[in-house]
């Protein structure tokens, strides 16, 4: 006859994972304390930043359908936007990463929607507002002016 003895010596399930935990090999012990300290890092920062830190971290094929990894000068254009947008308005932004190796830039709020993609050296997005028609900006240049133009687009839809 067996007994369940986890019940009457009063074992947690905390108490099972620490021993687990105890019994591993110090690299697989520093490996997990590194990720736990990147996790608890990562709940501070603002999504934005946690979008483009693991946009940043995809390498060739993330999508395992042959997606290209993500530019850098797209990345650097994004957080340029992000460095110059308040903290109010960048709340609302969120990055994604496209099959070509662009960054998407998504907002949207009651006063509008700005969805647009990053490329190298090329942004091409669009404006909808309510009631109004909406606004498209295709393959523009990157430079001052336009990480201006897309700062006051998105500053206004907060």
């Amino acid at each position: 006859m067996t007994r369940n003895t986890t019940t009457s010596s009063n074992i947690s399930t905390l108490d099972v994972l620490w021993a687990f935990y105890q019994s591993q090999p110090k690299s697989v012990k520093k490996a997990f304390r590194s990720r736990m300290e990147r996790e608890e890092m990562s709940a501070t920062l603002p999504i934005w930043q946690n979008d483009l830190n693991q946009i940043k971290a995809l390498k060739e094929n993330w999508d395992e359908e042959g997606a290209l990894r993500i530019n850098r000068k797209a990345i650097s254009f994004s957080r340029k936007i992000m460095k110059k947008l308040s903290k109010e308005a960048s709340s609302f932004v969120r990055f994604f990463p496209t099959h070509l190796g662009a960054v998407m830039l998504k907002m949207e709020t009651p006063n509008g929607r700005i969805i647009g993609e990053i490329g190298d050296s090329l942004v091409s997005y669009f404006i909808k507002r309510p009631n109004t028609p909406t606004e498209h900006h295709s393959f523009e240049t990157q430079n001052k002016e336009l990480l201006s133009s897309i700062v006051e687009h998105l500053e206004n839809l907060k």
